[in-house]
């Protein structure tokens, strides 16, 4: 390989001399192995994030090597790589001719993935988030890790900064909107309006199944009401009536403006979630979310957390999450080593094992605390 066509070091980044190169094959083990012409291979065992667009548009997909679970993945055969950068925080970025951009970020305890080619090269992701670069011409040509740019007196680079943040209860006041709801409900059908109580004990701030809650209305209803409605309750009725707060609005233009990435990182239903997302005009507010159902992990998991970094391509360390649920929210956060704000609305924190890093009574709050971490 000439030097002309050698991959080219940056600051922060390595960029790949793949362009126009193609995925000839694709193998799967306990990696995913993608081979292109040329002969490179980019062999990834992290969990990877493959989005059709970029994540802002459509958030991506999750793929699982270690599972098998990568069947997205074959619609890369044929497709050309327009760029391929891997950043020195231990991240890998690939964008196809496809419109396909895939994200693999690096992992705490092993390599997440390696690109090699027959001249030589190799970069490998290093467990913790560093970058190493062979040549076999040179041999190792680069290993950053945060001590060598201290000792050598260079400048870090930026770190990344992501912000992860809970939907319902904590953006926007699902409750609210589900008991606008539940009294039009029980309006609509002659019900009692004092039922309205029983429907939001039963409902649990949305935690409760909604198999379980389906069927606690047609108990108590029977014939009263059509299955029709109970499902147009559980499936819209809240997501038709939700409202974004100003304040909230414009807390999260400020994240932006300075530099955070927003994740929204939600459970429940994707259709569900979604349409709260775009009918508050949310998706136009954040980099991307995941939601439970279609990643196949939920909240306190670390799967999820680490699916809504992969979405962005940004690391987890440094990342801070914001939320209103003790259980789901902060001690997912507590679990991974994470920073959190827990939304409290005047609830008082009873938990003993664990406690978030901050509180706030909203979510505005919540984020300009987390904005101002930044210039302390």
């Amino acid at each position: 390989m000439s030097t002309a066509e050698s991959p080219v070091e940056h600051e922060d980044r390595w960029v790949l001399n793949l362009r126009g190169m193609t995925v000839t094959k694709i193998g799967v083990d306990f990696r995913l192995l993608l081979v292109l012409d040329s002969d490179w291979e980019v062999a990834l065992e992290a969990p990877v994030g493959l989005s059709l667009g970029t994540v802002h548009a459509n958030p991506s997909a999750l793929l699982r090597p270690e599972s098998q679970d990568v069947a997205a993945a074959l619609a890369l055969v044929g497709a050309s790589v327009l760029s391929a950068v891997a950043f020195k925080s231990g991240t890998l970025r690939l964008v196809f001719d496809t419109g396909h951009h895939l994200t693999c970020l690096s992992d705490p305890a092993f390599e997440a993935w390696q690109v090699t080619c027959p001249a030589g090269w190799r970069f490998v992701s290093l467990p913790g988030g560093d970058l190493a670069v062979w040549s076999d011409a040179v041999g190792q040509v680069s290993d950053v890790q945060t001590t060598s740019f201290v000792e050598t007196g260079h400048h870090l680079p930026a770190m990344p900064l992501l912000l992860l943040l809970d939907l319902d209860n904590t953006l926007v006041d699902r409750d609210a909107a589900f008991r606008h709801a539940g009294a039009d409900f029980l309006a609509e059908h002659g019900l009692p309006a004092s039922d309205l109580t029983w429907l939001m004990a039963s409902d649990a701030g949305g935690y409760a199944p909604r198999h379980e809650l389906a069927a606690a209305l047609t108990d108590r209803y029977g014939g009263l009401v059509p299955a029709t409605a109970v499902r147009a309750l559980l499936d819209t009725g809240a997501a038709d009536r939700i409202v974004l707060a100003h304040s909230a609005r414009q807390a999260l233009g400020k994240a932006q403006t300075d530099g955070w990435t927003c994740v929204i990182v939600t459970n429940g239903r994707t259709v569900q979630q979604e349409a709260k997302i775009r009918n508050t005009g949310l998706d136009q507010l954040v980099h991307g979310w995941v939601v439970s159902e279609a990643v196949g992990h939920k909240k306190p998991e670390p799967e999820i957390f680490q699916a809504a970094a992969a979405v962005v391509g940004v690391p987890l360390p440094g990342t801070w999450v914001i939320g209103d649920s003790p259980h789901a929210d902060i001690a997912g956060a507590h679990a991974l080593g994470l920073r959190s704000v827990w939304v409290t609305d005047g609830r008082p924190w009873t938990q003993g094992s664990y406690e978030p890093t901050h509180t706030a009574h909203d979510v505005a709050s919540a984020i300009d605390h987390v904005i101002g971490t930044r210039r302390r």
